[in-house]
């Protein structure tokens, strides 16, 4: 992406817990990093890496890679994100994007604009989950271990554990510090959450990984 293009975009400046360091995103590259960044199966990514896909046939025509990931056992791929709108008005359709990566040399994953932006439940919790994961909170050991032995007794005993209830059992006057330490657990990949159908809440889901 030419720097005039760049600053034409919508341009996000984030803070990657994952990385420990800002991260500049343009226009859908947002939701791809949310999916990304709370991905505990990925140890590393970069965005807007300068790499790119060689457009064959349209001889020295290359479309940029927007992010390029690493995951926890090793694997490498770039992701690219379609735009069906602005790039089918440049001749770049689907299909020449998808031959493309398949004659590529590099490993690389297809996400569509479009597919994302109907994930918007699971957006907006990711979305909510960041500033909690972001916020200096002391870390305790102790408390982290609290949240999983609860959990671990609920899983025994079937009874599906709520926010609200983890909140409940660690104590309401440390409530604040409490969803820190869920969210990120949540992040780090050592509890799961009900987030892709229903807004974050009280009731969401918790149970361990």
């Amino acid at each position: 992406m030419s720097s005039s293009e760049f600053y034409r975009s919508n341009v996000f400046i984030a803070r990657s817990p994952r990385l420990g360091r800002r991260v500049e995103l343009v226009s859908s590259q947002y939701e791809a990093w949310l999916f990304i960044e709370f991905d505990p199966q990925i140890e590393w990514f970069c965005e807007r890496p300068p790499m790119g896909i060689d457009l064959l046939p349209l001889e020295g025509k290359v479309q940029p890679l927007d992010f390029w990931v690493v995951t926890q056992t090793g694997e490498q791929y770039g992701v690219l994100i379609y735009h069906e709108k602005s790039m089918s008005a440049r001749g770049r359709s689907l299909d020449l994007i998808e031959r493309s990566i398949e004659r590529a040399n590099i490993r690389c994953q297809l996400w569509r604009a479009d597919d994302m932006r109907k994930r918007l439940v699971h957006l907006r919790n990711l979305k909510q989950l960041l500033p909690l994961v972001l916020m200096p909170a002391a870390h305790s050991e102790r408390m982290a271990e609290r949240l999983l032995s609860y959990l671990k007794w609920a899983a025994a005993a079937c009874s599906p554990a709520t926010w609200s209830d983890v909140i409940a059992h660690l104590g309401t006057a440390i409530a604040g510090e409490a969803n820190c330490h869920i969210a990120r657990l949540i992040h780090s990949g050592q509890i799961k959450a009900t987030l892709l159908e229903h807004p974050l809440s009280g009731g969401t889901k918790l149970s361990l990984v």
